[in-house]
């Protein structure tokens, strides 16, 4: 133990205070705090393959990896073994997949939840047959109105639906609607961005949205040299004065350098 006093004092008035320091034993992180550490680590894993820092191989390999490690510390949690299976499908590991999809026990989920709608989805890349997909389609659609909240039943939709897979721009304006109502969403964020990469003629306006996809794009290191000649298009909209156009900005010209790129930023 270690003994202290501390002292306040000012012209009116003393006060002393007696201290006792002990040294406890250090503590094990707590569980919740090692399942949160985690989950980072998996959305990190993710983020970095949806920006195209790392492959498909490397990223599935991370993943399983902190996957198998919650479900070791979660041992009932199924969401873990469906990532799992989405992983594998995604690596080509189809054998792999259908184990993870066959464990899941669905008859002993409730049909109305978001998770059983996640398991659909991954039926479908199981059974991509049109009049299948569509039907799970429906359900995953009919879960999504009673639980709107939850922004990965709209990702799911967005490459299950027929008519927003048809266009582009009738997905993002569906991301668009979706987040201005106040739901905010990584996923979503990361696939606004993917569409505009492919389609930059796409940003033809700017708003808090586009800013706040173009300043994703920045923190991820993720502006493409497409997108920065979009940008600076419309340089004309943009409210140069507020800082994070400033960061915007200095992206597009490190992504696409050139006369016009610095002017925007000077």
């Amino acid at each position: 133990r270690n003994f202290g006093r501390l002292t306040l004092q000012t012209p009116f008035q003393k006060e002393e205070i007696n201290i006792c320091v002990t040294k406890e034993p250090v503590r094990q992180e707590h569980p919740i705090w090692e399942i949160q550490k985690k989950q980072a680590q998996l959305a990190q894993a993710y983020l970095s393959f949806g920006t195209h820092k790392t492959g498909t191989g490397t990223w599935a390999k991370q993943s399983l990896k902190i996957l198998e490690e919650l479900q070791e510390l979660l041992p009932g949690n199924h969401w873990y073994l469906l990532a799992k299976a989405q992983v594998y499908f995604a690596n080509q590991q189809r054998q792999e997949a259908e184990w993870a999809l066959d464990s899941f026990p669905r008859n002993k989920v409730d049909k109305e939840t978001p998770l059983y709608a996640y398991y659909l989805y991954l039926r479908t890349l199981r059974d991509p047959e049109t009049s299948y997909v569509n039907r799970c389609t429906g359900k995953i659609r009919k879960i999504f109105h009673k639980n709107r909240e939850e922004a990965l039943l709209l990702w799911m939709l967005l490459f299950l639906d027929e008519d927003l897979n048809y266009s582009k721009g009738r997905k993002l304006e569906t991301v668009v609607r979706y987040i201005r109502e106040g739901n905010e969403s990584v996923l979503l964020y990361l696939e606004a961005l993917r569409i505009l990469e492919k389609e930059p003629y796409l940003l033809n306006r700017i708003t808090e949205f586009e800013k706040k996809v173009l300043n994703f794009a920045v923190k991820h290191q993720a502006m493409t040299r497409g997108l920065a000649e979009q940008v600076v298009k419309m340089l004309p909209e943009i409210p140069v004065y507020q800082p994070i156009w400033y960061k915007i900005l200095s992206a597009c010209y490190e992504a696409n350098p050139g006369r016009e790129s610095l002017q925007a930023v000077c």
